[in-house]
């Protein structure tokens, strides 16, 4: 599971640097910046399903920041494959909507991927 989130984490961090997993705990926040978090499901023995809540923030007048940060995800994302020696994972688009924030400034945006991952050494 720690090799999974290694490779989690550092694909988000080739699409957007200012990745979190469940929360931003810089000292000095930055926007935009985003945060993902995962529920697990056992599909079968060797087999887990997950849904990856994204989270993405910025503060400013106008959303574009977000829309973009959203394309980069789903570009890098969607059906995407990726093989290691432990694990063999699979991303589907699923959802993108708006969160309100009750601020004019700070603008929320929440999409999820859908994701297969074979544990191969289990």
């Amino acid at each position: 599971m720690i090799e999974f989130l290694e490779t989690l984490n550092l694909m988000f961090r080739e699409v957007f640097p200012e990745s979190y997993l469940d929360t931003n705990d810089s000292e000095e926040i930055i926007y935009p910046y985003l945060t993902y978090s995962l529920n697990l499901e056992n599909i079968n023995r060797n087999t887990d399903g997950f849904y990856l809540d994204i989270d993405i923030f910025d503060n400013g007048s106008s959303t574009k920041n977000i829309y973009n940060i959203e394309s980069l995800i789903r570009h890098h994302f969607d059906y995407e494959l990726k093989f290691t020696d432990d694990i063999f994972l699979r991303y589907y688009f699923q959802r993108s909507i708006p969160i309100p924030t009750l601020s004019d400034t700070l603008k929320r945006r929440n999409m999820q991927l859908y994701c297969k991952i074979d544990w191969r050494n289990k």
